[in-house]
């Protein structure tokens, strides 16, 4: 019988410093949404996670550090909740292509401050090369990720997946801020629609065998 590898168990330590991050993180989440990016401070958000500035330090060297670990556990958590919507490659084309694009539009209305803080970091970063730089790193990740179900809906070459990923979340940003100056934009409608021309004209596909562009 083939033995079990078990993981390492995790020392108090580790858990209490993980604990710790997970709350700042948490706190940084609810003041950047509520304040943007330039109106929240790490004194406030030390003290709502319920630690000094001090602790902030030990796990984030600096605002823009904080916000871009932030960046990553909400990318990695969004994702994830594609994973387990039970939406699978095994439905039909048509049906996977509006079920990414209710997915994602349903997931910027439920995180339409996030979207808006997000937009207002990117401007910031974009002036300043060093972090622009660190910035990309974290919006590359997401293009990869979001470019590899973006391949399983329409079984695309890859570099077409990956710029359909770039369109996408592009397409993501300009409809947050439409949204937050036009309340009566249909997004869920808008972005649904520009998801499927998108990614109805990337897929590739032989005619006969599952042509998405099909009636």
């Amino acid at each position: 019988m083939p033995s079990v590898k078990r993981q390492p168990l995790e020392s108090s330590r580790d858990r209490r410093r993980r604990e710790t991050r997970e709350a700042l993180l948490d706190a940084a989440y609810a003041a950047f949404c509520m304040a943007g990016y330039a109106g929240s401070s790490l004194d406030q958000i030390a003290g709502d996670a319920g630690f000094t500035k001090g602790a902030l330090y030990a796990n984030f060297a600096s605002k823009e550090e904080l916000f871009l670990a932030l960046i990553e556990r909400q990318n990695s958590s969004l994702f994830e909740q594609w994973s387990a919507s039970g939406i699978t490659s095994n439905d039909t084309p048509h049906s996977l292509i509006d079920s990414l694009g209710h997915w994602l539009s349903a997931s910027m209305k439920d995180n339409r401050e996030w979207f808006l803080v997000n937009a207002e970091f990117a401007i910031l970063a974009a002036r300043r090369p060093e972090l622009a730089a660190r910035h990309l790193v974290t919006i590359e990740k997401s293009c990869s990720t979001l470019a590899t179900l973006i391949d399983e809906v329409g079984n695309n070459r890859p570099q077409d997946s990956a710029a359909a990923a770039r369109i996408v979340l592009a397409l993501m940003d300009g409809l947050v801020l439409h949204a937050a100056i036009n309340p009566a934009l249909d997004l869920t409608g808008d972005f649904t629609l520009g998801v499927r021309a998108l990614l109805t004209q990337a897929a590739r596909t032989t005619p006969g065998e599952g042509d998405i562009t099909a009636p």
